[in-house]
Formats: C-alpha cells, sequence, structure tokens
C-alpha cells in the first residue's frame, strides 16, 4: 500500500475528491487532505514517507507548480500529480519539467482520477521491482566491490599501510595473507582515449587471469592511465617464470588486442608493509622507457645494481620533500648549487640521464597537487632533459621548486574547510534571491549535489536548507529592528516569494510571528 495526501484550498473539492474512488483498491491509502501547501510540506518533512502528492495548481501562499518545483529539488522520490483547469493548461504544461508525473483535468471524474492513480502505482511498482531486483542488486554489488577495491589498493600502493586501509582490506575480504609480493606496472606504449583505456583494462584483466593466477594469486586494477598487478606467494618468486609469464602477456595483447605494452617489475619484498615500496620500485623502472627505449620490460633489481648512485642523490634527492616544505630559499639555492658541482663531476651521459630521472621523480613526489604540476610542464623528466646546458637545467629545477612551494600552499587553503566557506559565502551573497537552490549552488561551483549535501553535513552538521534558512530568518530580524520596514518588504527582500510563508518559517524557527518579534524588540528598547 503506497501513501498519499491531498491538497485543495477548497474543502467541498477536497471532500469530493476523497469520495469518488476506493482508494485502498487502486493501492493508496490517504493519509491527510490539506488546505494549503505549506501544511502539507510540514507533514511531509516530518514523516518522510509520502509517495505520491496530489494538488490544485491554483492555492494561495505556494502555489502547485512551487510546490512541484520544490518536491522534486528536496524529494525527488515523491510523485506529483497536479490538477488544473482548462485556462490554466500552459500552466500545467511547466510543472510537468519540474517532475510532474501527470495532471487531471477539472471536473474531475472518478474515471479520470482512477487512470492517474493507476499509472502513479504502476510508475512506484516499476521503481520498487528496480531496486528490489535481485540479481540488478548482485551487478550493484559486484560493480560496488569492484570501484571500492580498486580504491583501497590505490592508497595501499601510494602511502604505508594504515589502520584504514587494513579495515578495508578485511571489510572487502582481499587476502594479503601471503609471505612475499613482487609488483609490476604495466604502461600502453601508444596514448589512448579514455574508453579505449577502459577496453585494454578488461583484456588486461582477461589474459592476466587466464596466464598469471594459475601461478600465483594477484591483485590487479588501474591506478591512473597504469595498469597495477600485485602477485603474492607463500614462497620465493621465481624470477625465469616471471619472466616467462610477462611476455606471455605482451604476446597476447600484442596479437590478439593490437596492444604494446611498457611493463616495470619491482624486486621482492616481504609482508604486506613492502607493497607501496614494491610499486614505486615498478614505476621507478617503467620511466626507465624514456632512457633506454630497447626494451618492453624494465626490472628494479637490474637498473638499481647498473645504476650509478652519486653522493647529491643520498643527500639531496631523498630529502627534497624535507628543504622544500622547512627550508628557506636561500638554502634550497645553496643545496641546490652544491648539487650542481656534484653533476658536473658525471661525465658520462647515460648517468646524467639516470639522474635526471631521479630529479624528476623525487619532484613530483614533493607537490602536493601533482597534476598542477603536469599541466604546467607537462613530463617532467622530458621536460628537464629537453636542457643540454647544466646551468640552464639547474635554473628550470629552481623555477620548479618554486612552483612546488607554491602549490604547496595553495593545497593547504583548499579541502572541505575551503569548499565549505564558499558554500556559506555563496549562501550569504545569494540569500535574497528566491530562486536559489542546491542546484544552482551545484551549478555555480561544479560540484554535485551530493558532494555539497556530504560536505556540509561532516563538516558542520546542517543541511543547505538550514543554512540558508538560518541566514534568510538572521537577516530577517536585523529587518525587523527597523520599525520602517514592512513585514511583506522584508519576506521579499530575505528570499520569500510569499508573505505568507515568510511568516510560516518564521515562526517554526523563532517561535513568533515577525509581527510578535518585532514587538519583543520595541518593548526591549
Amino acid at each position: 500500500m503506497y501513501k498519499m495526501i491531498m491538497i485543495d484550498d477548497e474543502i467541498e473539492a477536497r471532500n469530493r475528491i476523497q469520495n469518488i474512488l476506493d482508494f485502498e483498491k487502486l493501492g493508496f491509502e490517504v493519509c491527510g487532505l490539506y488546505e494549503n501547501a505549506l501544511d502539507a510540506l510540514d507533514y511531509i518533512e516530518l514523516y518522510k514517507d509520502i509517495d505520491l502528492v496530489v494538488t490544485d495548481i491554483k492555492m494561495p501562499f505556494m502555489d502547485g507548480l512551487q510546490l512541484s518545483m520544490l518536491l522534486h529539488e528536496k524529494y525527488p522520490l515523491i510523485k506529483v500529480v497536479i490538477i488544473t483547469g482548462f485556462d490554466e493548461f500552459d500552466y500545467a504544461k511547466k510543472a510537468l519539467e519540474c517532475g510532474v508525473i501527470g495532471y487531471v483535468m477539472k471536473p474531475v471524474t472518478s474515471e479520470d482520477f482512477s487512470d492517474i492513480l493507476t499509472k502513479s502505482k504502476n510508475l512506484l511498482d516499476e521503481e520498487k521491482t528496480l531496486y528490489n531486483n535481485i540479481s540488478e542488486l548482485e551487478n550493484y554489488k559486484i560493480q560496488s566491490k569492484e570501484y571500492f577495491t580498486a580504491s583501497t589498493l590505490d592508497i595501499l600502493i601510494k602511502e604505508p599501510i594504515n589502520d584504514y586501509v587494513l579495515e578495508s582490506i578485511s571489510f572487502l575480504d582481499l587476502d594479503f595473507n601471503y609471505k612475499y609480493y613482487q609488483v609490476f606496472t604495466m604502461l600502453l606504449k601508444d596514448k589512448k582515449t579514455l574508453e579505449e583505456l577502459e577496453y585494454y583494462e578488461t583484456a588486461l584483466k582477461k589474459v592476466i587471469t587466464e596466464t598469471v593466477d594459475n601461478e600465483y594469486k594477484t591483485e590487479k586494477f588501474m591506478h591512473k592511465n597504469k595498469f597495477v598487478v600485485i602477485l603474492k606467494c607463500n614462497e620465493h618468486f621465481n624470477i625465469r617464470k616471471i619472466d616467462v609469464l610477462i611476455n606471455e602477456i605482451l604476446l597476447k595483447m600484442n596479437k590478439y588486442y593490437s596492444c604494446s605494452l611498457y611493463v616495470g617489475v619491482s624486486k621482492e619484498g616481504e609482508g604486506i608493509d613492502c607493497i607501496s615500496t614494491l610499486y614505486h620500485q615498478s614505476n621507478h623502472a617503467l620511466m626507465h622507457k624514456n632512457i633506454l627505449e630497447m626494451n618492453s620490460v624494465y626490472y628494479y633489481s637490474t637498473i638499481s645494481k647498473n645504476k650509478l648512485q652519486p653522493k647529491l642523490e643520498e643527500d639531496f634527492l631523498n630529502n627534497l620533500r624535507f628543504f622544500i616544505r622547512y627550508k628557506s630559499i636561500d638554502k634550497i639555492k645553496e643545496e641546490l648549487k652544491r648539487i650542481h658541482d656534484e653533476f658536473l663531476k658525471v661525465d658520462n651521459v647515460a648517468q646524467q640521464n639516470f639522474l635526471i630521472l631521479d630529479f624528476s621523480m623525487s619532484l613530483m613526489k614533493c607537490c602536493s597537487n601533482q597534476d598542477a604540476l603536469v599541466e604546467t610542464y607537462g613530463d617532467i623528466y622530458e621536460h628537464l632533459h629537453s636542457f643540454k646546458v647544466i646551468d640552464e637545467l639547474f635554473e628550470e629545477i629552481y623555477k620548479i621548486i618554486i612552483d612546488i612551494k607554491r602549490i604547496n600552499e595553495e593545497s593547504l587553503k583548499t579541502g572541505f574547510s575551503s569548499t565549505v566557506n564558499e558554500i556559506l559565502s555563496y549562501i550569504s551573497n545569494n540569500y535574497s534571491n528566491p530562486d536559489i537552490n542546491l542546484n544552482t549552488l551545484a551549478e555555480e561551483m561544479d560540484l554535485s549535489v551530493s558532494y555539497i549535501c556530504a560536505i556540509l553535513k561532516k563538516e558542520r552538521n546542517e543541511t543547505f536548507v538550514k543554512i540558508l534558512t538560518d541566514t534568510r530568518i538572521n537577516k530577517a530580524k536585523e529587518l525587523l529592528q527597523n520599525p520602517d520596514n514592512k513585514i511583506i518588504d522584508i519576506a521579499e527582500k530575505v528570499g520569500f516569494f510569499e508573505p505568507y510563508y515568510f511568516s510560516h518559517t518564521f515562526k517554526k524557527s523563532t517561535g513568533y510571528s515577525p509581527k510578535e518579534y518585532r514587538s519583543l524588540c520595541q518593548k526591549e528598547k
């Protein structure tokens, strides 16, 4: 049985509609009859279990169109049917744009009303069936688990292990009770569109499942534009076997999907704590495609053995984040000068390229918003590698460090608090506009409605409507202090389209009508 209410300012019309049909046979329970939309809204906000609202289109205080718009915004699951006269037909068509599912022409007949209620019930049944469909729910559950699994693994490879990740792993029933781990990261050789990336992600999952999962347990997922595979085993990995498996993956992807890949392979690590390090190793190895360029597979173990490890990397690059965050510009200049002098001692071009690669990766790690850095400079390694004069190279590195400091400072100012301040500012500047709502705010800030609701709940434990209403009422209190301000004008100035609705809301918020509140203020003076 679905619940409904009816709204009409004429008592005879309300009684007639209630008596022309057996609502229970049509699947509805009439929970209330109201003479205006404001009283009906109070009921809806109190119980929040109404499925259908049948309303006259012309009423005092708040008409059917305004009610439809408000319900569509705040209670989108409620179906609305309007009752309209012939001369209101164009008005009714506007209501259909606000989510109204249909209308009944006056004078209302039992046949017309029965038809619209049947249509309403069918729509409600379809929605209920859709969300109660077990197979659909199972598919949604699978998709949701895949999404949250990828998000958890994404954090696992980027940061040291923490309680949140461990709880997520347990909740998602992921198995990380293995002794040894190894990571390889794959990158498409040619740039692809988002749709193509999704296609190749599916292909890679299929190929890896068929090729690797018979030998080792795996977790596989996309991280930005790269495909990451975590191998799990209770015995030491067989490097030769790994090499054969990767080669087979590359051959299958090339033959069946015309897809060429670069692969970076980490060392073996012990325990779940090492996975973040292993990912960085595989990614570090993968970046050598810019230097070596003759291979498709790059092993971190091979690269680290053959690579010159000058003192500068030890003294500066591993501590670059500390310098950028806590050292003065003068100190950074001094350190760069020392590195510059060390760099001049390296006369092997390949070794210089390795050092530039280390610089690139360290700079990226130091930046709190890597996308902003990439937007300015593109691939950092390729950008730095384009400088052939060492003095110019270090001038550019200094310039990038200055940009990183700026980006990091800006990032500190952003986040939840900053977004909330923007929302409050928007409300403060626009409360007098009666058309302001969550959708106009979301459009203005380029955010989703659900995100705005969530962030306000998290930061202030309030809803958008509550903040907007409080802002309007507080401003109205200020204006009521001046006896020269008419209440009807105050209502308009603070964003209420109807004086009665303003009085209704003001009393609900303060316990006094605007007139009573003004009198109290006068007595206190």
